[in-house]
């Protein structure tokens, strides 16, 4: 409580200390690339701030050729890319994956079950304008779950135009590594007080090749639609108050996802029969609608997330159908104040609520033409309450020596509501229910926590050509529902939850430094480095423990628990050069994670090793042609968890040629071809490797072609 006091004494002597010197404003979160300097990188924008942003226009990187939407975020400095197959990724920031990453769609939350990366690659690349990723904790804006970052994903919404104007694009591609086609194609109106868009997309893929041979069970097919609507009421101007209404619809179905090893016995053959996700949001806006308040945003969201997965074990005659329904429904005010003196203010209230449902049902052949149907709740109905409030403040100096400070506190109130469960729910055999003796896996249940988040960034800027920026951060996550109720036995060693797992809490810190050159002639030199350290309390894992099952039964199990502490630390730097003409640049990153369980003097598990890439791109003089050729590497990763693999290090090359858009009449084409993993080189993926259990080769050499028609 006293630390609390602390904090909130801080923040308020800030503000009232900011309040006494100059006039500025700022935009909403959502809103972040007007408050901030950016430089355009070619395929990546890094944002010069203390919270280490970086985000991908997808017009710049549709030229090469991506899967999921965490292909395209791994570009990023830092940023690593996790599997459970060549369809369901994710990603790993600075060493935190999983229930540690925020994922957000247009700011709504993406939450589902969170051991499993299929949440993010229900969002279709081709309806984004681009993919964002905060480095480092970001809990005071975006709440519980974004202690190692936050990646979002934003929506290609139309702009408002003077007159009546349609547009619309139309594409394909082909990769050769899986057979896969990819189809999707946009349409959009607007006028001066309205728009209208509607995308779809629509993909299908065999087993992929890798140079150890066919990835079996690794085919997918997915599609999408979506819809965009917006409305403006009043006359847009700075000076007079105007409103503004957006609608916004997606849905997302997967089928026939496979899932290539995992935690599974042998012979096992896991896929996603179905996983879809529909999202419904509507959001009303008022524009200057006071001379001290800039924009105030109400929001309104529900969202559901649904998959049914089929374990079938050959071996034991077995089938094992889980199922999960997860519902988000949400809401958010925030207000962005125009404060005197330079200062700016934003303040909001959140609420949203999870519901979670599952069944899984085993079919097992007991004799010729007889089957039992044992029908259970891994995880119990439940439902997760978060109410939180916040405010962001910030100020900054005169220039030319500009020096601002940003100041943040969030207090969140959470309550987790179960009820009972028992093991098995029922138990038929040839359609007969069977009496049997049910045993109680978890009782029902209420718990209540109180959590708050604080930050204070300083940013620094002697001149145009150098920046320096220190961020200090609390961060705070909830443990999870899984976490908290699973009961999952797939055959090998039994999953069980903890209801009495306390918040994880960290303090997280981060130093950047960025410097621009460019000459009179237009040669020019970016560079952006960072170096941060985080440590965990009460960090939330697996460990191996004696553990008696309902029955009475005593085994070995992965029981979720608090381990105590836990320290990381390193650096990731981005590169950018050009030439005077501008027809030749390279783009260069790497990042390093070291992390450690400072209570058992071990290293923490699924921590990349050094990685980055080097992509060396030349615009030809004469036509309209780019020519890329880059190399992604990793290091050896020798430090690994006990239970890991560890894994060589590795280059694979890779080519492209693309187009610029090519005008044609009123129309206008793009193309682009290329080749991933030149030598068809045999590599391995570490976070692959420790979360799938066992080494699996990643994909070989891919010939790809893509075309995109627009008007």
């Amino acid at each position: 409580m006293k630390k609390l006091k602390t904090l909130s004494l801080l923040f308020l002597l800030s503000l009232s200390a900011n309040m006494l010197t100059a006039q500025t404003w700022i935009a909403t979160y959502e809103e972040e690339e007007e408050i901030v300097e950016t430089e355009e990188l070619g395929e990546v924008v890094i944002i010069v701030h203390p919270r280490s942003v970086s985000w991908a226009h997808l017009r710049n990187v549709e030229r090469f050729t991506f899967t999921t939407p965490a292909d395209v975020a791994q570009r990023t400095p830092g940023v690593s890319l996790t599997r459970d197959g060549v369809w369901a990724t994710s990603v790993n920031i600075r060493g935190l994956s999983n229930e540690r990453i925020l994922m957000l769609v247009d700011g709504v939350r993406i939450q589902t079950s969170t051991d499993i990366s299929g949440a993010m690659s229900t969002v279709d690349l081709h309806s984004l304008s681009r993919v964002e990723v905060i480095r480092g904790a970001s809990s005071v804006i975006y709440g519980t779950g974004a202690m190692g970052g936050v990646v979002r994903f934003i929506s290609d919404r139309p702009r408002y135009t003077e007159n009546l104007t349609t547009s619309g694009r139309v594409g394909t591609g082909f990769s050769t590594v899986n057979n896969l086609w990819t189809n999707h194609a946009r349409f959009q109106v607007s006028e001066d007080n309205w728009f209208f868009s509607a995308n779809g997309s629509y993909r299908r893929a065999q087993n992929t090749q890798t140079p150890a041979g066919v990835l079996e069970n690794s085919q997918f097919e997915d599609w999408s639609f979506g819809v965009q609507a917006g409305m403006m009421i009043g006359d847009r101007s700075p000076h007079q108050g105007w409103q503004e209404l957006l609608v916004n619809y997606q849905r997302f179905e997967a089928r026939n996802v496979g899932i290539s090893g995992g935690p599974f016995p042998d012979m096992a053959r896991v896929r996603y029969l179905n996983m879809n996700r529909n999202l419904l949001s509507g959001e009303y806006i008022f524009h200057n609608p006071t001379f001290n308040l800039n924009k105030l945003r109400l929001k309104a969201y529900t969202q559901n997330i649904s998959r049914d997965v089929e374990n079938r074990i050959e071996t034991q005659n077995l089938t094992i159908l889980p199922s999960s329904f997860n519902v988000t429904n949400g809401a958010k005010i925030t207000a962005d104040w125009n404060l005197f003196w330079r200062n700016s203010l934003i303040t909001g209230i959140e609420g949203w609520q999870r519901q979670a449902e599952t069944r899984r049902v085993r079919i097992r052949e007991i004799a010729e033409r007889r089957y039992e149907h044992r029908v259970e709740q891994p995880i119990p109905d439940a439902t997760m309450l978060n109410l939180g409030v916040f405010a962001q403040h910030h100020w900054n100096s005169h220039r030319p020596r500009n020096f601002e400070i940003s100041t943040g506190l969030r207090f969140d109130h959470i309550r987790v509501q179960n009820d009972s469960v028992f093991d098995p729910v029922a138990v038929f055999i040839s359609g007969e229910e069977q009496n049997i003796e049910r045993n109680l896996l978890f009782a029902s249940g209420t718990s209540n926590e109180f959590s708050y988040s604080a930050h204070i960034d300083f940013v620094y800027q002697p001149n145009r050509a150098h920046r320096f920026a220190l961020s200090l951060s609390k961060a705070h996550r909830t443990a999870s529902l899984e976490e908290r109720f699973r009961f999952i036995d797939l055959g090998t060693m039994l999953q069980v939850g903890n209801p009495n797992l306390q918040p994880e809490q960290g303090g997280f810190s981060n130093f950047s430094y960025w410097y621009k050159f460019q000459s009179l002639r237009g040669r020019g030199f970016i560079l952006e480095t960072n170096i941060f350290a985080n440590y965990l309390f009460n960090m939330i894992t697996a460990t191996i423990q004696p553990f008696q099952k309902p029955d009475g039964n005593p085994v070995q199990a992965l029981v979720n628990t608090n381990i105590g502490e836990a320290f990381l630390a390193g650096a990731d730097v981005h590169i950018r050069y050009w030439t005077n003409s501008q027809h030749f640049w390279v783009i260069a990153n790497a990042g390093y994670t070291r992390a450690r369980d400072v209570q058992n003097n071990e290293y923490l598990p699924q921590i990349p090793p050094l990685h980055g890439m080097l992509e060396l791109n030349y615009r030809l003089p004469s036509v309209p042609l780019i020519v890329s050729t880059s190399a992604n590497f990793s290091a050896r990763q020798w430090q690994t968890a006990r239970g890991e693999q560890e894994t060589a290090g590795f280059v694979v090359l890779n080519a492209n040629i693309s187009s610029e858009s090519i005008p044609i009449n009123s129309t206008h084409l793009q193309f682009s071809a290329g080749v991933d993993n030149i030598l068809n080189t045999t590599y391995f993926n570490h976070l692959r490797t420790t979360r799938m259990g066992f080494a699996q080769a990643e994909p070989g050499r891919n010939f790809y072609v893509r075309a995109q028609f627009g008007w």
